[in-house]
C-alpha cells in the first residue's frame, strides 16, 4: 500500500512539473504571432468594406488573345487560363477587328494549270498558308468578328465602380438579333476597348465576364436579361442566348416532325455560337494599385511573380473549328494525282456531339456537371451531350455546284473533357452518291453520315476540346476494305493523328 501511494505521488509531481515547463515554453520560448497588417492600409474603403476607393482612376486596355493551334499544356485549375501567353502571342491579340477590306492575294502560280507541278504547288505548304488566310477572310465576311466585346461584367465590383469604353453596340433593341446582321456592321469606331477603375475589390481578384448577358427566363426575355454570375456561369450550348437555369430548361420543348431532324424550340443551329457574340473570360489575382497610376497583379494560372499589368487579355470560352475538304491531291514528291473516290461528294458538315451546357469560366467541368444534375437532368429531357444538329432548312445544290463550291465550314464548340471515347466531341460528315457521267443523284441524298471525333489528344488517347483553340481539319475520301467510301482527317492539315475505325 505504501509503495502504491508513493508511486502516485511521484506521478502527480512529474505531471505538475511537466505542465509548468510546457507553460513556460508557451509564454517565454515561442514568439507570439505578429498582428496582421491590412494590405489596403491608407486606402478608403466602401461602407460594406468589400471594395477599395482609388484616389485616382486607373485605365487599362482590353484585348482578346489569339487562338492556339497547338497546345500541350495540362488543364489548369478552375478559372485559370489553359496556358500562359508569350510575348509574340500577346502581340497578336485583337479587339473589335473589322472585316478585312480585300481578299488575300494568292501566291503567284509558277506552273501551267493542270500540270503535275501545278498540283504539287497547289497542295504545298506555301499554298496552304494562303488558304488559311483566305479561310479567315471568308469567316469574317460570312459571320462577323470573333473578337468583338459587346458587354463586360466584373462580379467582384458593382455598377459605377468601373467604366468600359469602345464596346460594339447591339444592332437593335432586341437582344436576340445579335449576330444576324453583324457581317455588315461597321466597327471601325470601336477599334480600342479600355476599362477605367474607380474602385478595386478588397479580395484583390478581378474576373472579367465578357459577352455573358443571357435570358434567365423563357418568357419576358428582355425583362430578364442579365449577365451570368460566378455561381452560375452556364449557358445552354444549343442556344447561348439563354442561361442554364430551371426556368429556362423546364420550358424547353422538343420537336420531332416529319422530314425535320429532332431539335429544340431554342433555335439551335449548326454554328451554335454567333461569332460576333462569343463568351469570353479572364481573371487577375493579387491585384493592387502601383505608383505608376496602374495596377500590379498576375493572371490566374500564372506562376509569374506579381508584376505591372499593362493590358487585360481575354480568352474565348469556345474553340473555333475550321473544316476544309478536297477530292483530289498530289502526295508530297509525287507527280501522280490521287482521287480514290469519283462518285461521292461531301454534302453537309455540322457539329456532331457536344456538351449541351457551356461554362464561361474555364476548367469548370466538375461544377458544370453538378449544375446539370441539379437543373437540367430532371427538367426537360435535355441530354448532357447533344448528338445531332438542327438542320431543318437544307439547301440542296446540284451535283456540279456541290463539287465546285468552296470547301470550308466554320463553327464553334464548347469545352469538353470526356472520361471515355463515347463522350468525345465530334463532327457529322454527310456524303451523297452520284453518277459521274450524268451527275444525277444515286439513291437518297445524304444517304450516309459519319461521326468523326476531333480535338486535342491526351496521353490516354481521348480527345478534348479546349477553349480559345483553333482546330483546323482537312477531309478527304478513301475506300474502305469493303468497298464503301469513307471520309477521313488528313494529318498534313491538322498536325495531329486521328484514327477513324472502318
Amino acid at each position: 500500500m505504501k509503495n502504491s501511494i508513493l508511486k502516485a505521488a511521484i506521478c502527480i509531481g512529474l505531471s505538475v512539473t511537466f505542465a509548468s515547463c510546457q507553460k513556460g515554453a508557451t509564454t517565454a520560448g515561442v514568439t507570439p504571432d505578429e498582428p496582421s497588417v491590412d494590405p489596403w492600409e491608407g486606402y478608403e474603403k466602401t461602407a460594406d468594406g468589400t471594395r477599395i476607393i482609388l484616389p485616382e482612376p486607373i485605365t487599362l486596355d482590353i484585348s482578346v488573345a489569339p487562338t492556339r493551334a497547338v497546345n500541350n499544356t495540362l488543364r489548369a485549375a478552375v478559372g485559370d487560363f489553359d496556358g500562359i501567353y508569350d510575348g509574340d502571342e500577346r502581340a497578336r491579340a485583337t479587339v473589335n477587328t473589322p472585316k478585312p477590306a480585300e481578299k488575300p492575294t494568292p501566291p503567284r502560280n509558277p506552273y501551267g494549270r493542270g500540270t503535275a507541278e501545278f498540283w504539287q504547288w497547289y497542295y504545298s505548304d506555301e499554298y496552304r498558308a494562303y488558304q488559311r488566310e483566305f479561310d479567315r477572310w471568308q469567316s469574317w465576311n460570312t459571320n462577323g468578328g470573333e473578337d468583338w466585346i459587346r458587354d463586360l461584367h466584373i462580379p467582384e465590383l458593382q455598377e459605377g465602380d468601373y467604366k468600359v469604353t469602345g464596346l460594339v453596340p447591339y444592332e437593335s433593341s432586341q437582344f436576340s438579333s445579335i449576330g444576324w446582321y453583324s457581317s455588315g456592321m461597321d466597327v471601325s469606331p470601336y477599334s480600342k476597348v479600355t476599362i477605367t477603375f474607380y474602385k478595386l475589390p478588397d479580395s484583390g481578384v478581378l474576373s472579367f465576364m465578357v459577352n455573358s448577358k443571357a435570358y434567365h427566363t423563357y418568357y419576358n426575355r428582355d425583362e430578364n436579361l442579365a449577365p451570368l454570375t460566378l455561381d452560375n456561369p452556364f449557358l445552354i450550348t444549343e442556344d447561348s442566348n439563354f442561361s442554364y437555369e430551371q426556368d429556362v430548361v423546364s420550358k424547353r420543348k422538343w420537336l420531332d416532325t416529319k422530314d425535320i431532324f429532332p431539335g429544340s424550340d431554342l433555335n439551335g443551329n449548326s454554328q451554335l455560337f454567333e461569332s460576333s457574340y462569343l463568351p469570353m473570360f479572364s481573371r487577375l489575382v493579387e491585384v493592387k494599385p502601383n505608383d505608376k497610376r496602374g495596377i500590379n497583379g498576375r493572371e490566374s494560372g500564372s506562376n509569374e511573380p506579381v508584376h505591372e499589368i499593362k493590358s487585360i487579355y481575354l480568352e474565348r470560352a469556345v474553340a473555333k473549328v475550321t473544316v476544309r475538304w478536297e477530292y483530289e491531291y498530289y502526295p508530297a514528291g509525287s507527280t501522280t494525282e490521287v482521287n480514290p473516290v469519283k462518285d461521292h461528294f461531301f454534302d453537309d458538315i455540322y457539329p456532331g456531339q457536344y456538351p449541351n451546357i457551356t461554362s464561361v469560366i474555364p476548367n469548370n467541368w466538375a461544377a458544370l456537371k453538378r449544375h446539370y444534375d441539379q437543373v437540367g437532368k430532371p427538367a426537360a429531357n435535355m441530354p448532357f451531350y447533344r448528338s445531332y444538329p438542327n438542320i431543318a432548312y437544307i439547301d440542296d445544290e446540284t451535283v456540279g455546284t456541290a463539287l465546285g463550291r468552296g470547301g470550308t465550314v466554320h463553327f464553334y464548340m464548347p469545352e469538353n473533357f470526356p472520361t471515355n471515347a463515347s463522350e468525345q466531341s465530334t463532327m457529322l460528315v454527310y456524303i451523297t452518291k452520284f453518277d459521274p457521267e450524268t451527275y444525277a443523284i444515286v439513291g437518297k441524298r445524304r444517304y450516309m453520315y459519319y461521326e468523326i471525333p476531333f480535338g486535342t489528344k491526351r496521353a490516354d488517347g481521348l480527345r478534348e476540346i479546349r477553349r480559345n483553340h483553333s482546330y483546323e481539319i482537312l477531309l478527304r475520301f478513301r475506300k474502305a476494305p469493303d468497298g464503301t467510301e469513307q471520309p477521313y482527317i488528313v494529318d498534313t492539315w491538322t498536325n495531329q493523328d486521328v484514327d477513324i475505325p472502318w
